[in-house]
């Protein structure tokens, strides 16, 4: 189970524009709310915590900001080397590395009390086994935190409807599962994880992805994510 190269290189290949992005535009702006709110009310102080795919690392190092002990991983060397040098620049702390999901054997990390997975599963060929290896790094009673594009969004289905036709969006080749929140919620709960708490938000491009909104929350909302807790203890 491995996210196409393609991918790891698409995301190399927009490393600033995708930083800018949670600077300048609202919907990344409104992302990185939402997961700063749910990592204050699900990550404790001095959690160790998975950040599995962590881009440019924001959430890591907001994570580091609450005295946890931080890894974070992802498949793009771009991706990486910034992280390493936004690093280096706050004093350290945080062990960011390069690699893809599964892990090989020689590359254990341990297992943590919290896995942050934003924008993550919709690239994987197997999204199945990419579940069951996070989990085999989670701890039993520890908190999933992990977002998808949402199945059931208009907008989505519209775009997609588009990117038939055209090939554009062309992010969209690459980008190849989405979810309702029952069938994310079907994938894990045989796992033994029980949701705790679901946040739907984007709108897409602006001004038209606005009046997707009279849709309501789970029509008119791109992606969602899951706060789900392992059983056990």
């Amino acid at each position: 189970m491995k996210s196409s190269n393609t991918a790891t290189e698409f995301h190399s290949q927009i490393r600033d524009k995708f930083v800018k992005g949670y600077q300048v535009k609202k919907d990344f702006k409104d992302r990185y709310k939402i997961w700063t709110g749910l990592i204050d009310r699900y990550v404790a102080a001095g959690s160790r915590v998975l950040d599995a795919g962590c881009g440019p690392g924001l959430l890591s190092f907001y994570c580091a900001s609450k005295q946890c002990d931080v890894i974070g991983i992802d498949g793009s060397s771009a991706m990486i080397e910034y992280c390493l040098a936004e690093s280096a620049a706050q004093g350290g702390g945080i062990e960011f590395l390069h690699r893809t999901f599964p892990l090989a054997a020689n590359q254990d990390i341990g297992t943590f009390d919290t896995i942050l997975c934003s924008s993550v599963i919709e690239y994987m060929d197997d999204p199945v086994e990419f579940l069951e290896d996070l989990d085999r790094r989670l701890r039993p009673g520890g908190m999933l935190l992990i977002s998808v594009p949402n199945r059931r969004s208009v907008y989505k289905q519209l775009e997609l409807l588009c990117f038939r036709v055209t090939r554009q969006p062309a992010y969209l080749s690459l980008s190849i599962n989405t979810f309702a929140e029952n069938e994310l919620n079907g994938l894990l709960e045989p796992m033994g994880y029980k949701s705790i708490e679901t946040i739907y938000y984007g709108s897409g491009k602006q001004p038209i992805g606005a009046m997707f909104n009279l849709f309501g929350q789970v029509r008119g909302k791109n992606m969602f994510v899951s706060a789900l807790r392992k059983s056990g203890d």
